[in-house]
């Protein structure tokens, strides 16, 4: 098993290193260091992790070391595993920074791909101005490494063995680390509840494999909450040992993992099909958007008088804002800016918009190359106003709201907390509404109670606007509830107050009520409150024979607090109620789907709704209706509570107990002569509030479940891990070794041309010679990489030893990414000895022997104006050395060859494309290149001298290629490559045949086609495939063009989406067409075209020698070739097998077997 193993290994790592001169063309995305926040960073070690954070990011690296610890005991225990190394935890203040990071390759941050950032032992963590999330990316991302631990071990063995060998489906890793981390919830079941009573899917094998995630959770959730605690990791450890997750199923469940996933099934159709009857639908008229690709549509606006809707459609970070004239039914683009971008994760949250009170200006927040700014637009003229950056203080705004024509309020993170500000549109200036610890978003200006103030969404314990509480002592991390802020300073009033439901999108709808949106029913509903008076609690009143009056609370004993002087001073003392404010509120809707956003038009009593139907948002506005109240859905869901038969217990205020006595004139108190505040704070209780029923439904059981799973059976109780500022110390550079190979290799270690000396050299195994002193490309690579942890600094060295041992080369590179501006230090060394054929008819003479040195060093930058765009510039020098060897004197004597070289090139480079699997891109890639050579000879021994005279060259490349996604799952790829050279050197481009071709001698060459003459200043050759049915050198010059056309189809992907076998997955039909040309000089249709012109030598008797006859007849410069072909993956080698048929001046050419190794362009 080990021999097997091993040999997988070598296959795959040879299989990697065989790509040739198309496929190896180095393109590559970017990733933007907009600011200069980076440069400092700070870590913190735990007891089981290590953070690190940077700048004013403090706050949020504190809050990430606090929950990772509080959460780490949960996830041990619940997987019953351990792992020995600290995880580490890695920082960024939101999502844009994060996008930024250095670490990992470029498919890291795979929007498609919404899992926890996890790279080995790293999470990758952001704040977006909420707490929970970030505790849920904290929680997954320690899930995942507790699962990759699990299943596939810490050793490199282990990992290599478990890989190849336990070939999970996603859904078992991905649901299972999202259900450990969040448990079910609202959201879960709402996306389940519409899949299935739509019957989206006809099976649950096929909804496994178009959402995993989603799927494998609710299995998971179905088995844990049927069986024992521990039923789990059991099925883990059981599928590991067995190599089959079928014996874990069959082994703790007794039935299979299909069966498991068709029960499942069957229940949960059953379930939702029932729930669907009982719920209804949102009425008003629904609206048609321009939105024919169904992109999210991320914010949405009802102009005050209703003439008008604006909305944002984000198609991947590509966002236009666009106003729709609803008379007119006619839409105006007024805004769009960024670039879509498969690669990262999108940011859903800019643009933003908000109207002012007349209908007349539009606010559009947006966000560019992390600076945001704030546009003002006229929406009679048509015309921005003005579009300014906002201050740099904000990290991130979260929402906008007009307070009046010069102010807007916002909810937005200020160095790691989410606050509320008032920001004025005449000065830029910001004012601070709260400032604490707890988060503050979704804010709206609201008239409540008679009062001006803002409604808000926080997770904050009490009304106490200003206590000040320091994150080390909790974490603000709970559920959102409402409140509502007066602008006179008064005290704040909580209007729900529910400890297990979110929530969020407060809307003040007039002077008496306001509006929000519930996940209470695990639906999000819409909800319609006001504000009541209460009994909060009860005081003593002391009367004091002088006058004064005492308050004190009601379970006070005076003589504890007053001495006996004061006792005896006491004329009487009457129990008073203290009044407080609270908020009621009851169901509006009982939905059968999430409502998604909503916004209110007061000027028009019109609610405008968002839901989201699987890829289609579905936008309705309708009256407001203050009469309308919902019944909520019960669900009747029978379960075993998680991971226990004990019940989760919430903790709840104390009631304040009814007076044992009063004061006579009690029973006549009038409230209303009152003034109703007090010193002390006191919550209600939830048994208190009539509009918060607390009793225990089905739905609360339910989600209960979860939160237990993921807050652990006492998660209020917890008190946060202590946290030490002190023990915070900067982040030093220090290199680790991110891998160690050894592998055949068939690449150019040397991105440079290669000598020429009338001859072309097209071996792939050839023996070494004065054109090419390596000999055969193949080789033994040795590397080791060295990275820093944030991977802005990497080290890279090597050595390759050719099949033929000949000789060695040798490399050192160094790239510095850590500013905007890349920087890469490239060395090379090579030495290679090699015999010469010098045609001696006497096999015993000494044949003479060269050694060929070379050195290079080049140094490069690269300034990225985006992910996808970039310029490339840097110097280049190069020393070439031939050594005559001394075999006998006159080898002695020979002088040695030196040939120096600088050349300075630049490159354009645009890559958005995506690997979408083995062979098959979505995207578009270009490199346009510009470089200039020129020849010196610099010599420093006694006679020192310099010529700069030695020989100029000017070359221009272009390589661009297309990937259209057909099918589905194939593409049809097209490629457009051409160069030329200049000057008194030049480049022999030689075209034909495949890259990376099988079996290629110099015998595949054509012969008939005339080569340069190195006398016309050829200097340097290069093999320019592909041209498929015909052999190398079909056409040759200093400038060639080439078109490659291909369809790729996985053809067994058809037949099944779940194919286990890589090579049935991997297998690939291909039709191709080729075409393309070289030539000497302008144009390949000159009449002094070398292809043209054959000279022939009359040698034979009775002619003249010295007559030479030039022939002139026509080719036609251009061929083509076209064709089918099969790809598979045999043992980690890709292998290209192409049947091909060319076309040469008319002309159908015998079709050709071409047998190549790695990827196709």
């Amino acid at each position: 098993m080990k021999r097997i193993v091993l040999t997988i290994l070598i296959a795959n790592l040879f299989f990697l290193a065989t790509h040739a001169q198309v496929a190896n063309v180095q393109f590559g995305k970017n990733r933007v260091q907009y600011h200069s926040d980076f440069d400092t960073w700070l870590q913190y070690e735990s007891d089981n992790f290590v953070s690190f954070w940077y700048g004013t990011g403090r706050n949020v690296g504190q809050s990430s070391v606090m929950i990772a610890e509080e959460i780490y005991g949960e996830i041990e225990e619940l997987t019953e595993h351990r792992i020995n190394d600290k995880i580490e935890i890695i920082v960024y203040k939101d999502i844009t920074d994060l996008n930024q990071s250095n670490i990992g390759d470029e498919e890291l941050l795979n929007t498609f791909d919404q899992k926890a950032l996890v790279l080995g032992n790293k999470i990758f963590v952001y704040f977006n101005g909420n707490h929970q999330l970030l505790r849920s990316q904290i929680r997954e991302g320690t899930a995942r490494i507790f699962l990759n631990s699990i299943l596939f071990g810490n050793s490199i063995q282990e990992m290599v063995q478990s890989s190849i060998l336990l070939n999970l489906p996603d859904w078992v890793t991905d649901g299972l680390v999202k259900y450990i981390a969040d448990g079910w919830t609202s959201t879960d079941d709402s996306a389940m509840r519409e899949i299935l009573s739509l019957d989206v899917y006809k099976s649950y094998k096929e909804f496994a494999i178009a959402q995993p995630t989603l799927a494998g959770k609710s299995i998971w959730f179905y088995v844990d909450s049927r069986n024992k605690a521990g039923v789990i990791p059991t099925i883990l450890y059981l599928a590991k040992n067995d190599r089959s997750l079928d014996s874990g199923f069959y082994d703790v469940l007794g039935m299979s993992s299909n069966k498991v996933q068709k029960d499942s099934y069957a229940f949960y159709k059953e379930l939702y099909q029932k729930e669907v009857e009982q719920t209804d639908t949102l009425s008003g008229e629904r609206i048609k958007l321009k939105n024919k690709k169904n992109h999210p549509i991320t914010d949405i606006q009802l102009s005050p008088d209703g003439k008008r809707l604006v909305y944002v459609i984000n198609d991947m970070g590509r966002y236009k804002v666009i106003l729709k004239h609803l008379e007119k039914d006619e839409t105006d683009i007024i805004l769009r800016g960024g670039q879509r971008n498969q690669l990262q994760r999108t940011d859903y949250n800019y643009p933003m918009v908000a109207w002012n009170s007349s209908g007349q200006e539009l606010a559009i927040v947006f966000e560019k190359n992390d600076v945001i700014y704030l546009g003002q637009y006229d929406v009679y003229t048509d015309k921005f106003k003005q579009t300014e950056p906002i201050t740099n203080q904000y990290q991130r705004i979260h929402s906008i709201a007009y307070k009046n024509n010069y102010r807007m309020l916002f909810s937005a993170s200020i160095n790691g907390f989410s606050d509320l500000f008032m920001y004025s549109l005449v000065d830029r200036q910001t004012t601070r509404i709260t400032n604490d610890i707890w988060d503050d978003l979704d804010a709206q200006p609201a008239q409540l109670d008679g009062r001006k103030g803002y409604i808000f969404a926080s997770n904050r314990p009490d009304t106490l606007n200003e206590r000040k509480i320091r994150i080390d002592s909790i974490l603000p991390d709970a559920k959102f509830d409402i409140f509502f802020l007066p602008e006179d300073g008064s005290k704040l009033i909580r209007l729900t107050n529910t400890s297990n439901v979110n929530e969020r999108q407060p809307l003040w709808v007039d002077e008496t009520y306001f509006t929000f949106l519930s996940d209470k029913s695990g639906i999000r509903n819409r909800y319609l409150g006001e504000i009541e008076e209460y009994i909060h609690h009860y005081e003593q009143e002391v009367f004091f024979n002088d006058g004064d009056i005492g308050y004190f609370q009601q379970d006070t004993l005076l003589e504890n607090v007053l001495d006996s002087v004061r006792l005896t001073e006491i004329d009487s003392v009457r129990i008073i109620p203290i009044i407080e404010k609270r908020g009621k509120s009851h169901p509006q809707t009982n939905l059968s789907y999430n409502i998604d956003y909503h916004k209110y038009n007061s000027n028009l009593s019109r609610f405008i709704s968002k839901q989201q139907s699987q890829d289609q948002s579905v936008i309705y506005i309708e009256k407001y209706n203050p009469e309308a109240e919902a019944t909520l859905l019960e669900k009747d869901f029978e379960q075993k509570d998680l991971p226990s038969n004990e019940k989760l217990t919430i903790l709840k205020e104390e009631a304040f107990l009814e007076p044992d006595y009063k004061n006579e004139d009690a029973d006549s108190l009038n409230i209303d002569t009152y003034i109703f505040q007090s010193g002390f704070e006191v919550e209600e209780t939830e048994e208190e509030s009539t509009n918060n029923n607390t009793e225990e439904t089905a739905i609360d059981t339910y989600l209960n479940t979860a939160a237990k799973l993921t807050l652990g059976e006492n998660y209020l109780e917890q008190k946060p891990y202590q946290y030490f500022p002190s023990d915070v110390i900067p982040y030093r550079l220090m290199f680790r070794n991110d891998f160690i190979t050894t592998e055949f290799d068939n690449n150019n270690l040397l991105d440079d041309y290669y000598p020429y000396n009338g001859t072309p050299s097209l071996q792939a195994f050839q023996p070494a010679n004065e054109q090419d002193p390596r000999g055969s490309r193949m080789g033994i690579l040795m590397k080791a990489n060295f990275k820093d942890l944030l991977e802005d600094h990497e080290l890279e060295a090597g050595i390759k030893f050719p099949s033929t041992f000949n000789g060695y080369e040798a490399y050192m590179r160094y790239n510095n990414d850590k500013k905007r501006i890349d920087k890469e230090i490239f060395v090379y060394r090579s030495s290679f000895k090699f015999t010469i054929d010098n045609g001696s008819l006497f096999p015993s003479q000494i044949q003479p022997k060269l050694e060929a040195n070379s050195f290079v060093a080049e140094y490069k930058v690269s300034y990225p104006f985006n992910p996808f765009e970039s310029i490339k510039t840097g110097l280049n020098l190069r020393l070439d050395q031939q050594v005559q060897l001394a075999t006998d004197v006159s080898t002695l004597e020979t002088l040695s060859e030196n040939v120096q070289r600088i050349r300075w090139r630049t490159e354009y480079i645009y890559d958005n494309t995506i690997n979408k699997q083995m062979n098959i891109l979505n995207g578009t890639r270009a490199k346009a290149t510009m470089e200039i050579s020129k020849g010196m000879q610099i010599d420093l021994t006694d006679n020192a001298s310099f010529d700069f005279n030695q020989g100029f060259m000017s070359v221009f490349t272009l390589d661009a290629r297309n990937y259209i996604p057909i099918l589905k799952r194939s593409v049809f790829a097209t490629r457009i490559a051409a160069a030329t050279s200049i000057g008194s050197e030049k480049v022999a481009y030689f075209v034909g045949a495949t890259d990376n071709m099988l079996f290629s001698t110099n015998s595949d060459s054509n012969d008939d086609i005339p080569v340069p003459l190195v006398a016309d200043g050829f200097r340097y050759q290069m093999m320019m495939p592909n041209l498929r049915g015909f052999s190398s050198n079909i056409r040759n010059g200093n400038s060639y063009a080439l078109l490659n056309a291909e369809i790729r189809i996985p053809v067994f992907q058809y037949i099944s989406k779940n194919i286990k076998s890589p090579f049935l997955r991997n297998f690939q039909l291909v039709g191709f067409f080729d075409a393309g040309s070289a030539w000497i000089g302008k144009s390949p249709f000159a009449d002094d075209n070398p292809l043209n012109i054959k000279n022939l030598q009359d040698i034979d008797p009775p002619g003249d020698p010295n007559v030479f006859v030039s022939v002139k007849f026509f080719r036609d410069p251009f061929v083509m070739g076209y064709g089918a072909g099969a790809r598979m993956l045999i043992l980690g080698y890709y292998l290209r097998i192409d049947y091909a048929q060319g076309i040469e001046t008319g002309e159908k050419q015998d079709p050709r077997l071409f047998f190549s190794l790695g990827y196709d362009f």
